[in-house]
């Protein structure tokens, strides 16, 4: 979930995910100088491809660059279940040079693995919806909204980079309120390229302010 107004990655109010809760999940990490640290958070959709943001990669080449499945704490020992995958390729969306595009509407990468991953019951492919529609411009009461569930390492409410993967709970709002708040995107909402989503108590305040 990101915060745009800072230009970080951000899991806000989340929890810590719990092992084998999210077993899509996979850790990119950088190659920095002699160690290797956590650079963004990723999907397994293939055995060898990984779906993560293209701005993770600014300049970055796919030598210095690993992929971790799976793994919770990316700075604690690791479990019987990791598997580690070095990098053949990065492949960017066509619409991105090398520089960061945060506002790029398409800011997405594709992950090409030098070998496969093992498939088991801890470490599975990620699901993509069969029908979109439910998920974009919404306009259902708020309590039928499908709920979305946000996960990644990234900096919490309180700026702190959770060593332990984290996860939110939250719901998915209408254009109208998505224009709102974040109106550089509107063309990328009204084309079904994004979504925004909020926790209940935050819709329930930022509602009273419209």
């Amino acid at each position: 979930m990101e915060s745009y107004g800072q230009l970080r990655k951000r899991v806000m109010l989340g929890q810590k995910a719990l092992l084998f809760e999210f077993p899509f999940q996979v850790a990119v990490q950088q190659r920095l100088n002699d160690r290797w640290v956590l650079l963004c958070g990723g999907v397994l959709v293939t055995e060898k491809k990984v779906l993560t943001a293209a701005d993770c990669f600014d300049r970055l080449r796919a030598y210095n660059v690993r992929v971790i499945v799976w793994v919770l704490d990316i700075y604690g020992p690791p479990n019987q279940y990791e598997q580690t995958i070095y990098v053949s390729n990065i492949y960017k969306h066509e619409s991105i040079d090398d520089e960061l595009q945060y506002w790029n509407p398409h800011n997405i990468a594709v992950i090409t693995l030098a070998t496969a991953v093992k498939l088991n019951l801890n470490v599975q492919l990620a699901k993509f919806a069969q029908n979109t529609t439910q998920y974009i411009n919404i306009k259902i009461p708020e309590k039928m909204r499908p709920p979305c569930v946000i996960t990644g390492w990234g900096y919490t409410e309180n700026s702190i980079l959770p060593n332990t993967l984290q996860k939110a709970s939250t719901r998915i709002l209408p254009n109208n309120i998505c224009h709102h708040w974040f109106p550089w995107f509107k063309d990328a909402f009204n084309n079904g390229l994004f979504i925004c989503v909020l926790k209940k108590s935050d819709f329930d305040t930022r509602r009273k302010k419209l």
